[in-house]
Formats: C-alpha cells, structure tokens, sequence
C-alpha cells in the first residue's frame, strides 16, 4: 500500500445507480491528474473504445462468470491526456455463495407466510 502514498485523490463521485458507477480524479507521482472508475463491466466497456475481438472475447467471460454465479465489477482510468479516453483495466470478480442456513431460514420465513424476495445491485 505504501505505492498508494504517491497519489492522491482530487476529487470522488459515489455510486450513481443511474450511471452504474463511481469515479475518482486522482493526481498521480508525475503530477498528471486522470479519473478512475469501477463499475458493471458492460457500462465501463461502453466508454472504452476496443476492438470487436475484444469486445466479444470480454462478452463471453461476462457470460460464463453470469451463468456460474461469480458477481464482477469493471475497473478503467482515463488517458493522461483526455478526460474522455477511456480504457479497461480488468474485471474483478467475487464470489458471494449463500450462507450454509440460507435455505432454512427461507423454509422458516415461508412457513410464517412472508414471501422472500432478493435484490442485488
């Protein structure tokens, strides 16, 4: 973390649900500021300019860690030189199983007549 000293943080947006994101300017050890973001990864893709390949190869892996449960967010900065250049980092993925007493706790919720619902986001 000490490499994190040289930077600092200008400016920080929350989380939007609108937008599906949050964003940072930051100056780095050259003096430069850039923003940064974190985000769905099908949102940051969007501002990012790649090439078709691409585009369909990170689809694809979108699609996999989707169908496995595996939730991911989408981490992107912008170029030195434009405020509106930006380029994908990567994908960081985590993995959030159900707790081992989630489905009696349902059963129990069920059997007193409240209907469960999840929301995620």
């Amino acid at each position: 973390l000490d490499r994190c000293d040289a930077y600092n943080q200008l400016e920080y947006k929350p989380f939007d649900p609108r937008s599906k994101r949050t964003e940072a300017t930051v100056v780095g050890p050259d003096g430069v500021p850039f923003k940064v973001t974190k985000g769905a990864p099908r949102i940051l893709a969007a501002l990012s300019p790649s090439s078709p390949e691409l585009s369909a190869g990170m689809d694809s892996v979108l699609r996999d860690l989707e169908h496995r449960g595996v939730r991911c967010l989408a981490v992107a900065r912008t170029a030195a030189s434009s405020d509106d250049e930006w380029r994908m980092l990567g994908i960081l993925t985590f993995l959030d199983p159900p707790r081992p007493d989630t489905r009696a706790a349902i059963e129990t919720a069920n059997k007193y007549g409240v209907d469960v619902k999840m929301v995620t986001g």
